[in-house]
């Protein structure tokens, strides 16, 4: 009888998470390069060089997926991205610099002479 209630929860507790799931799955859409309205459930291979839209189950846009990038167009990419690292690294720094400076010099008449 105990093994009897146990399975019968699992099985509830089952059916009540796989709607759920299905439910968090995104729709995709793009227009291909023929004109053609494209809708699948995962990304589309025909509009990988287009921009994709997911939408929630309700319609709503959940975000835009650019088209893939080329070798080169990813390598500018990753270059904007190393020198916004690096600037961000450089004011960690200063900040940093200035943060032991004031401690070890902590009023104003220390830092004149």
């Amino acid at each position: 009888m105990r093994g009897c209630w146990g399975r019968f929860i699992a099985a509830g507790v089952l059916a009540a998470w796989l709607p759920g799931a299905w439910a968090q799955a995104g729709i995709y859409t793009c227009v291909d390069a023929k004109g053609r309205r494209l809708t699948s459930d995962r990304p589309i291979l025909d509009c990988l060089d287009r921009e994709q839209t997911e939408l929630s189950s309700s319609g709503k846009v959940v975000r835009k997926l650019g088209p893939s990038l080329t070798g080169e167009e990813r390598a500018i990419e990753e270059e904007k991205q190393r020198k916004i690292l690096e600037e961000k690294a450089r004011v960690e720094d200063e900040k940093r610099r200035d943060r032991a400076l004031l401690s070890r010099f902590p009023d104003r008449a220390t830092r004149l002479t």
